[in-house]
């Protein structure tokens, strides 16, 4: 096991937390991190890219709300976030599993060590 030290301050009190993370969950990242996407490139990505976050106007996509998820992340961030927060929801999955096929390889490494 590893452990990942977090802060946490509430009412003027520090308090260390230890948060144990599975060995396994290190060796498939490291394993995924050296394969071929190794070197994904970092984009601003939304974070919570869900239906409710997207604006239409007369059909057509018109915006995006809710960016306080936004953040500096892999390529494949927001696709592989926005299938597993809606993954029931087909109407929603389908169209992005066609729009990012490269993607797979880290959207079942999510599936299995999502830190949520």
């Amino acid at each position: 096991m590893m452990f990942t030290l977090v802060h946490s301050s509430h009412n003027s009190t520090s308090t260390i937390i230890y948060i144990t993370v599975p060995r396994s969950y290190h060796d498939d990242l490291r394993a995924m991190t050296s394969s071929r996407h190794d070197s994904s490139r970092l984009c601003l990505t939304h974070g919570d890219l869900s239906p409710r976050n997207l604006l239409y106007h007369n059909g057509r996509l018109s915006g995006m709300i809710d960016w306080e998820c936004a953040a500096w992340l892999p390529e494949y961030w927001d696709y592989t976030n926005a299938v597993y927060n809606v993954r029931l929801l087909e109407q929603w999955c389908n169209p992005l599993h066609r729009m990012f096929p490269q993607y797979k390889r880290e959207l079942e490494f999510w599936k299995v060590h999502n830190p949520w």
